[in-house]
């Protein structure tokens, strides 16, 4: 745990919506059904009541071209929210997922180039973390930005992962959805005590990392007679399912007991995996649903951009007041899980 007093959320920004573009069950069990796969005679409501998905984005823009525009949409946020922000003020740029465009050069090194951004005063990078990316990117931002005396950084993240990684070949199918979210954050040491970023966790278990290995991406002889890299985890569903409600919960209760903040009533921010998974989380640390946000049901899992879409739908609603204390949790393939705690100042 690392005390990071000073660092807060001024922009939010997600990649246009093209509501044209949204996908409804019916769409995609009818193709599962054109490729052959046998969909156990479920239709749309048997899928949202499974998974918590009525709809998806799939897009025609590819994840960097997300990451960007939820940029600078987060850009233009920060100006409104900040007298004093400006985008050749960033000193760092954050990026990365489980659909990135090319393994190199890092989507961060690209969006930074587009924006215009200093390159002699500017560091840039991805974080590979598959659903965890974002959340841990926006840690290590955090830290950065508090050791070097960074002002201004900017963690962005875009997901293609539903038409890219997303193979016909399974119900893993109806799951994934494309588009992009984006943070700036800005870092003022005499900033408001007690608002703003409190405390964050970072812990991984390699010894499960077999659970979520891609399936014909990446260099590995295997993937050679794969037509199609594929995101589908039926193998070890049920394990990623448990291990994440009971390892997600009491780490987030462990912090809130460490920082004596376990006598408040949060907001839950969790990656969007599965409606009745992020559920069962908020339901172990006390939390109705209501208190636990999402976008899962119109928008499906959007893998690392998940919780930057919906802190940017919930911050434009005007959800959050002062005081109100939000836990981001992510968690995603290594396994890999990454906790904020964050009080809206």
């Amino acid at each position: 745990m690392t005390s990071m007093a000073g660092i807060r959320m001024i922009g939010f920004g997600e990649s246009p919506l093209e509501v044209a573009e949204l996908v409804d069950n019916e769409h995609v069990l009818g193709c599962l059904k054109q490729h052959g796969v046998d969909t156990h005679g479920k239709n749309g409501e048997d899928t949202e009541r499974l998974i918590g998905i009525r709809t998806r984005w799939w897009s025609n823009q590819s994840s960097t071209e997300h990451a960007l525009a939820a940029a600078r949409r987060a850009i233009e946020d920060a100006k409104k929210r900040s007298e004093t922000f400006s985008t050749d003020q960033l000193r760092l740029v954050h990026s990365g997922g489980s659909s990135p465009d090319h393994l190199f050069p890092a989507a961060a090194c690209q969006i930074q180039g587009t924006l215009g951004i200093p390159s002699t005063t500017c560091e840039a990078r991805d974080i590979s973390l598959a659903c965890a990316s974002w959340l841990d990117a926006l840690i290590l931002a955090a830290n950065r930005m508090r050791c070097q005396g960074y002002r201004y950084g900017l963690i962005t993240a875009g997901e293609s992962i539903g038409t890219r990684l997303n193979a016909p070949t399974s119900l893993s199918y109806t799951l994934w959805g494309d588009g992009g979210g984006a943070v700036v954050l800005e870092y003022d040491p005499e900033g408001e005590e007690g608002y703003g970023w409190l405390a964050d966790r970072a812990v991984s278990d390699g010894q499960y990392a077999h659970w979520t290995l891609s399936i014909g991406l990446g260099t590995h002889p295997d993937h050679r007679n794969i037509k199609q890299p594929d995101a589908s985890m039926l193998d070890h569903g049920k394990d990623i399912h448990r291990y994440v409600i009971r390892t997600v919960s009491a780490l987030i209760k462990d912090l809130l007991v460490d920082t004596g903040l376990d006598g408040e009533t949060p907001y839950l921010v969790p990656h969007n995996s599965n409606l009745g998974m992020i559920r069962q989380i908020g339901k172990r640390i006390g939390l109705s649903p209501e208190r636990v946000l999402s976008r899962i049901v119109e928008r499906g899992n959007t893998s690392s951009a998940s919780i930057p879409i919906t802190l940017a739908h919930f911050a434009d609603k005007g959800q959050f007041k002062r005081g109100d204390l939000l836990i981001l949790a992510a968690f995603g393939g290594g396994m890999s899980t990454d906790i904020v705690l964050y009080r809206w100042p």
